[in-house]
């Protein structure tokens, strides 16, 4: 089971009588820009209620945040509690008992080569220190032609150190440990309890910092393990108050309320909270959720029958974070609220941003800031990507890899969620739109820059620039004109346009109409009964089988429900399923529901999120490349349900735009103009509606009425 908080991700389980926990921090970063476990925890209780018992239970008690486990065994009762102070980077471990007993645990490590952990007075130590030779980033700087400008470069991995403290009431000292789990060998260390009780209490403190001394990384560890300290007495009961407003600020519930239910419009329900639960573990992080496996990838076979596996284990790992993914585990917090929770994955942008502009200025001398679609944590294309075995003559600031060249546009889909946050929280947007107008301004700037090197014009005969060479998303290579270009840089200055003067400049807002003016229009095809959406002007090969035609449907929303020229997209959708199999796309649902297509989307649902995972917990989806669990696909997923729900159209929010009417349902979503809105269906009428700001009510659209 997940557990987790602050930035902090658990998996949590009994085996053999054993309680295992993995620690995972999402800044806890290695010299390779992973992000590996920092150990796993074997708490042994002695007599154990956990072997031979006559009964057993492991609950996620996710209105509390935690896992409880109990145990009886021959009249001893015990319950164990593990959670994550929801304001610190502290993992507690309570115990209670019937009857006194002893307690040992272990920290285990299977990184004996690089991880440092020693006991002493207080407990187990235990830290990583980043070496300070070479990193990734280093050899990645050397590789992609950046040398010259290394030292202006941003590299968060070197001097980074994270670990933390193992401690425990009346705890000591007490053996070496060492075995081989799961096809992997460890070395650790152990702590027992002093005296037999009936309440023992583990604590674990993490901390992470760049530090070129160790003692710099020890004096904040201390400050963290005071700060425990000055708090613990209010830390549970703060904890179950942030998860509580948490549980209030949005939910979905399909069908029966019955927690034993096995229907799959139940599942859809409870699976999509679980998403929420997963994304909230990294609530106050840094670094964001890698949609490859979050805080919770884990070393079971089910992972990938194929590879290798250790508990570090994340499909695909080499290519770091990957742009569509991200954008699709994080584009559902919008509707359900969660804006501080979208901060780890919109600040994390913000901080590459300088090497962004700074690549773009090495490589073509122009203004602007490029971002790859896979990227290392510090915003460089990973090693694999940029290419291994590039041609003397290639562009050195293009990836040499015939998915990846040129598809660099998912950029635009992170600038549209910036306006987005901004328009529905309606909070301050200032510090985004640096980033968002330095986006457009490589666009703009590069294909003006590559036309003059092609001919004597920047732009066309009518003014407008030529996106070439491009890639609409990964499917339609060596494009002109890409759609899925287009949508994004017609979307977001028409969004930044329509900002008023207190949030945005004159020069930066005639510099969004101006842009508009050279933006190409979208491509259509023409056949005998109906106009189609291009996915590009002309386009040299196909990879894949995806619709990036749709993207002015998502992320860019130029098409949709209640929007005119819906019947375009519409036949688009049709035309192009023709040719695909169901579901083939982890975007298909969402097409389908900001298209209208209730029944369609539905059927979406219950093959991803209406059925439980083949793992231990019911969403530990696996995807070969996608990792465990598969984080975007329920990313996706969570968004076409939203868009089932509701959709808006400026100030319209309309109501059930694609939701099969004879599925009952309680909801709280969010849409723009910090508006709330709750409702429940049940037996195809709409039986409560709350509104908050009431004044917003009459900008509601019920379409079930008018269906």
């Amino acid at each position: 089971m997940p557990c987790g908080g602050v930035d902090i991700g658990l998996n949590v389980w009994v085996e053999d009588g054993d309680i295992l926990i993995y620690l995972a921090k999402s800044d806890a970063i290695d010299e390779a820009g992973l992000q590996p476990k920092l150990g796993r925890l074997r708490i042994q209780l002695s007599p154990n209620p956990f072997t031979n018992h006559t009964e057993f239970s492991q609950v996620l008690n996710l209105r509390d945040g935690c896992v409880e486990i109990t145990g009886e065994n021959y009249g001893i009762r015990s319950k164990v509690t593990v959670w994550v102070d929801a304001k610190r980077p502290v993992i507690n471990i309570d115990v209670s008992s019937n009857h006194k007993s002893d307690i040992s645990v272990n920290y285990e490590n299977w990184h004996q080569d690089d991880v440092t952990f020693v006991a002493n007075k207080t407990g187990i130590l235990f830290y990583h220190q980043n070496q300070n030779t070479e990193t990734c980033f280093d050899s990645l700087v050397q590789q992609q032609g950046l040398t010259a400008v290394k030292g202006q470069l941003n590299d968060p991995l070197r001097h980074r150190i994270y670990g933390g403290l193992l401690r425990g009431t009346d705890m000591v000292s007490d053996s070496v440990v060492s075995g081989r789990y799961a096809g992997t060998d460890y070395m650790g260390l152990r702590l027992k309890n002093s005296k037999p009780a009936t309440r023992h209490k583990l604590e674990v403190v993490l901390h992470t910092q760049k530090a070129e001394l160790i003692d710099e990384w020890d004096a904040g560890l201390a400050a963290a393990i005071k700060d425990a300290a000055a708090n613990a007495k209010t830390a549970r009961k703060e904890t179950k108050e942030w998860w509580k407003q948490f549980w209030e600020r949005s939910y979905i519930r399909i069908g029966n309320v019955d927690k034993d239910s096995v229907s799959s419009p139940w599942k859809i329900g409870r699976n999509y909270q679980l998403f929420r639960f997963l994304m909230a573990c990294n609530a106050q992080g840094s670094v964001p959720t890698n949609a490859r496996g979050g805080l919770f990838s884990f070393d079971s076979p089910a992972s990938d029958s194929i590879l290798p596996i250790t508990p570090d284990f994340r499909s695909e790992d080499e290519k770091g974070f990957t742009a569509q993914r991200q954008l699709l585990t994080y584009w559902p917090l919008l509707k359900s609220g969660d804006f501080d929770i979208m901060n780890a994955q919109l600040e994390f942008y913000l901080k590459i941003l300088e090497n962004a502009t700074l690549r773009t200025k090495t490589y073509w001398n122009h203004a602007g800031a490029y971002f790859p679609e896979q990227m290392e944590v510090f915003g460089l294309p990973v090693a694999s990507v940029y290419g291994t075995k590039r041609p003397d003559f290639y562009d050195p600031g293009v990836e040499y890899d015939k998915v990846n060249e040129y598809h660099w546009d998912n950029v635009l889909g992170i600038c549209q969620l910036m306006l987005d946050r901004q328009q529905f929280s309606q909070t301050d947007n200032a510090n985004y739109l640096p980033f968002i107008e330095n986006c457009l301004r490589f666009f703009d700037t590069h294909y003006q820059y590559l036309s003059e090197r092609r001919t004597t014009d920047k732009l066309d005969a009518d003014g407008r620039l030529v996106l070439y060479p491009g890639s609409s998303g990964d499917t339609y290579k060596m494009a002109t004109n890409a759609t899925s270009t287009i949508s994004g840089l017609r979307a977001i200055p028409e969004q930044l346009s329509a900002l008023d003067s207190a949030h945005l400049s004159p020069d930066s807002h005639r510099y969004a109409e101006e842009l508009l003016t050279r933006v190409p229009p979208l491509s259509f095809t023409k056949t005998d009964s109906c106009t189609l959406i291009a996915p590009a002007k002309s386009y040299e090969r196909v990879n894949g089988t995806g619709l990036p035609q749709l993207s002015p449907v998502f992320p860019y929303g130029l098409y949709g429900v209640g929007k005119p020229n819906l019947q375009v997209a519409i036949d688009t959708w049709k035309k192009e399923q023709g040719n695909r199999k169901e579901g083939e796309s982890t975007l298909d649902r969402i097409y389908c529901a900001r298209l209208g297509y209730g029944q369609e989307a539905m059927n979406g649902m219950v093959e991803k999120m209406g059925v439980d995972s083949t793992n231990r917990f019911p969403i530990f989806w696996s995807e070969q490349e996608d990792g465990t669990p598969d984080l975007d696909g329920a990313g996706s997923t969570a968004i076409a349900l939203q868009e089932m729900l509701l959709q808006t159209d400026g100030t319209r929010i309309l109501l059930f735009p694609a939701w099969p009417k004879e599925y009952d349902v309680t909801f709280k979503l969010h849409a723009p103009f910090d508006t709330t809105v709750e409702g429940t269906l049940k037996n195809g009428k709409l039986e409560e509606l709350t509104v908050t700001p009431e004044s917003r009510r009459n900008d509601v659209v019920n379409l079930l009425d008018k269906k």
